[in-house]
C-alpha cells in the first residue's frame, strides 16, 4: 500500500503535516499551455503587487527556519527562489504539468515536489540522510553525495528530493512526455497545517485538470501521526520548563 512515512527525526525539524497526492491520467505536453495563460497572468500580476511581502508570511518564514535547523541559514528555500526567478525573468514555461505545479508553488511561495510516479510504487519515507545516499539533481548528469543529517524523501532507497546543502529534486523522477502518473509532495513546515499543505497540492491538481481533463488525485495515507503528537507534547513541556526556569 502506498503511503507517506514521516520519521521522527524529520518531525523534530518541524515537518508535521506533509501532504502527498498521487495524480493519475496525466498527459504531458511540452511548451506553453493556452489553458493556463490566465492563471500565469494572474500570478505575475500578484507577484508584481505583493512579491516584496511574500517572504514575511509566517508560512514562508517557516521554510527559512527549517533550513536553519538543518544548519544552512543562508539557503534560500525553493518557493522563494521560484518567486524571485519569475519576478526577474518572467514565467518560464516547461510543459503543462510542470507549469501548473510552478503556478501553485509560486502562489503559496512554498516548495512543492513534482515527481514521475512510475517508480513510486511503495512507501515514501521522509527522513534525515544517513550519509550514504546519492541523488542526480534535476537536469544534471552526475550524481552527488548527500551530507548526513540533511532532509530527504525516498522510495525503495531512491531519493526523490533533497533539502539541506542543496534544495533539489531528482532528475531520475523528472516529469516528461512518458509520464502518466505524477506525485505531488508538500512537506510544509512547523507553521503550515494539514489544510495548508493539502491546499497547495489541490491548487496544482486543479490547474493540471485544465489540460488533463481525466486527471484524478488521491492523497496518500500519512503514518506516525501519533508519534508526531507526542513530539509536540514534549516540546510544549520543554517550553513551559524553560519559561518557569527563567
Amino acid at each position: 500500500m502506498m503511503k507517506l512515512v514521516l520519521h521522527e527525526d524529520a518531525a523534530r525539524l518541524g515537518i508535521r503535516h506533509p501532504a502527498a497526492c498521487l495524480i493519475h491520467h496525466v498527459e504531458v505536453v511540452p511548451g506553453p499551455a493556452p489553458a493556463l495563460a490566465d492563471d500565469i497572468a494572474l500570478l505575475m500580476g500578484r507577484l508584481g503587487r505583493e512579491g516584496d511581502h511574500l517572504a514575511e508570511r509566517r508560512e514562508v518564514k517557516g521554510y527559512r527556519t527549517l533550513f536553519e535547523r538543518l544548519g544552512y541559514p543562508r539557503q534560500v528555500p525553493a518557493g522563494e527562489r521560484l518567486v524571485e526567478g519569475f519576478r526577474r525573468r518572467g514565467f518560464k514555461s516547461i510543459n503543462n504539468v510542470v507549469d501548473a505545479c510552478n503556478i501553485a508553488s509560486a502562489t503559496a511561495c512554498a516548495g512543492l515536489g513534482l515527481h514521475d510516479g512510475r517508480r513510486v510504487l511503495s512507501e515514501v519515507h521522509v527522513r534525515r540522510a544517513a550519509g550514504t545516499e546519492r541523488i542526480r539533481p534535476l537536469y544534471r548528469a552526475e550524481q552527488v553525495a548527500i551530507p548526513p543529517g540533511d532532509l530527504i524523501y525516498a522510495c525503495d532507497g531512491a531519493v526523490l528530493a533533497w533539502l539541506g546543502k542543496r534544495d533539489v529534486d531528482s532528475d531520475d523522477f523528472k516529469i516528461d512526455e512518458a509520464t502518466r502518473t505524477a506525485l505531488l509532495l508538500a512537506l510544509g513546515n512547523e507553521q503550515t497545517d494539514e489544510a495548508h499543505n493539502r491546499d497547495v497540492c489541490l491548487h496544482a491538481l486543479d490547474l493540471i485538470r485544465k489540460t488533463c481533463r481525466q486527471a484524478r488525485g488521491q492523497f496518500l495515507q500519512i503514518e506516525q501521526i501519533e508519534q508526531i503528537e507526542q513530539i509536540e507534547q514534549i516540546e510544549q513541556i520543554e517550553q513551559i520548563e524553560q519559561i518557569e526556569g527563567r
